[in-house]
């Protein structure tokens, strides 16, 4: 679940294969996805879109917030090995760099794009020392652009500076 500063609740729920969308006071207001169209499992939201993790079609899908139509996808269906998403699992929105953080369990590591959509860079690869990912979910920025991510399967939170140093 995510809320906006409104307080619209953005909940993706991937049993129902759809974002559902609710106001602050709980009121349905209407949802994204239609059946076996995504499987969500995060969902992060900006000024004007959302980030949506789709584990099914292996990207993030991207919906203009106003009117929920798709923008577009990321990763674009251009790219090759650098910035493929395998299975994205959490998301995190950097707005004060621009960036959108991916963790991608299949892949064990996460993957960085800017808001729209370019690759910019990799974090972490396979492996349990220290900059390595065995199973990474949960991912969040703080103020200062710094990436915390969480390795589901060692059990730790391993800290990163905006371009992806471990610290």
């Amino acid at each position: 679940i995510t809320i906006d500063a409104d307080g619209t609740r953005y909940v993706a729920d991937s049993s129902r294969r759809q974002v559902v969308i609710y106001s602050g006071d709980g009121t349905f207001v209407s949802a994204i996805g239609k059946q076996d169209e995504m499987k969500p499992v995060d969902v992060a939201v900006s000024a004007d879109r959302l980030y949506i993790a789709d584990i099914l079609n292996h990207c993030v899908q991207v919906y203009s917030k106003a009117d929920q139509k798709l923008l577009f996808s990321i990763p674009s269906s251009s790219v090759t090995n650098q910035g493929k998403l395998y299975s994205p699992a959490n998301l995190a929105l950097d707005q004060q760099n621009g960036r959108l953080l991916v963790s991608d369990i299949g892949n064990c590591a996460v993957q960085i794009y800017d808001l729209d959509g370019k690759y910019l860079r990799t974090i972490g690869q396979r492996g349990v020392g220290p900059g390595q990912f065995a199973r990474p979910k949960g991912v969040a920025v703080d103020r200062q652009g710094l990436a915390y991510v969480v390795d589901a399967a060692t059990q730790v939170v391993q800290i990163f500076d905006t371009e992806g140093r471990l610290l």
